[in-house]
């Protein structure tokens, strides 16, 4: 999957992304996957006169303030559904569970900081729209667009 963009801001000098990059390794005996990581960045782009500055910087916690979210889907990455919970838990009730191959476009509201690690993987909770009501659902399971539409 490589990298994503989870959110931008813009600012009449400075242009600021949250990106979301995957690392996988596989095993050369089963071409199973034997690694994953989940790692975010900020990177800012800012114009200094004549001058473009990027900066990034490996990020643990989120700050969306400001930011607007990219467009996003729930992403199968493997061959189970997904839960859209109630609350940011896996002992939270269950609101319904997306079948596989079954790809829905939601919107991000917010993320909540502090990871958790479930199957193995670190990533946050995302807060979702669907179905016109608030949910959680694994930063896993979610995927985003690799540009971002200025005009929409």
């Amino acid at each position: 999957m490589g990298n994503c963009i989870v959110a931008y801001k813009i600012d009449e000098y400075k242009i600021s992304l949250i990106i979301k990059h995957y690392s996988y390794g596989y095993s050369e005996i089963d071409d199973e996957i034997y690694y994953y990581e989940v790692k975010y960045f900020n990177i800012e782009i800012i114009e200094l006169g004549n001058e473009i500055k990027c900066t990034w910087e490996d990020i643990n916690s989120i700050n969306d303030n400001g930011f607007i979210f990219n467009g996003a889907y729930l992403a199968f990455m493997c061959d189970k559904p997904i839960d859209i919970m109630l609350e940011p838990s896996l002992d939270s009730e269950i609101y319904t569970r997306i079948g596989y191959n079954n790809y829905k476009k939601i919107k991000i509201l917010a993320i909540r900081n502090g990871r958790e690690i479930i199957d193995n993987r670190s990533d946050f909770w995302y807060k979702i729209e669907y179905d016109n009501k608030e949910f959680w659902v694994y930063g896993y399971n979610i995927s985003f667009s690799e540009s971002i539409k200025i005009n929409e």
